[in-house]
């Protein structure tokens, strides 16, 4: 029996078996077709989040020495995006240790106004806050590092709300101030001018006696 033959006896049958195989390789094609639609939309998803991630605002709190030694805290936004409705929460055990500060106590005040108020920083814009200036005669510094400084920082940028925790220790930024030449030199203006109250003082006295 020739081939030719045999497929005109079992046309049935050989139209069944090419359209299973026709039904199976069409499954197998739209199994692919899915996985690959998949993949490229959890690529493109992936992408869209790394494309937010590197234009949007990013606030950030740090520590930074402004003429000479004074210690500021400042926060920075270091994104590429304009953050909307920044609120700062700045731990309140934190900042009662702030207020007991010679040099800077009403920065504490300013600090709890900003928990309450919707500001807006532009890219590389920094607010800064006066902490103290250590060498100046007393103990500020060391003191605000006996406290975690706790801040909370919540913004919108590109059209999302973000919430951010930080906690800073100031005792790691003892190198800043340990060697420097401008806590040396205000300690000696300190008292150069302890120095003259005190001249002043005597010659009041002397002025006072000879009348």
């Amino acid at each position: 029996m020739s081939v030719v033959t045999w497929l005109n006896d079992n046309n049935g049958f050989v139209m069944a078996i090419l359209t299973s195989v026709y039904v199976i390789a069409t499954i197998l094609i739209c199994i692919f077709n899915y996985k690959s639609a998949k993949a490229t939309k959890e690529q493109t998803r992936e992408s869209y989040k790394q494309f937010i991630e590197n234009n949007r605002a990013h606030i950030v709190p740090k520590i930074i020495t402004l003429e000479g030694e004074m210690l500021c805290l400042c926060f920075q936004n270091i994104g590429k995006d304009i953050a909307s409705d920044v609120k700062i929460n700045v731990n309140e055990k934190w900042l009662k240790e702030l207020e007991k500060t010679h040099t800077f106590p009403e920065v504490a005040n300013s600090l709890r106004k900003i928990k309450k108020k919707k500001i807006f920083l532009t890219v590389d814009q920094q607010l800064c806050y006066g902490l103290c200036i250590p060498g100046n005669g007393y103990n500020d510094f060391n003191n605000l590092g006996t406290v975690p400084l706790n801040i909370n920082i919540s913004y919108i940028s590109m059209n999302k709300e973000y919430n951010e925790h930080f906690s800073i220790s100031l005792d790691g930024y003892n190198f800043m101030v340990n060697t420097s030449d401008y806590a040396r030199l205000t300690k000696k203006q300190i008292k150069e001018m302890q120095n003259t109250n005190k001249q002043l003082k005597n010659l009041s006295n002397t002025l006072k006696n000879n009348k």
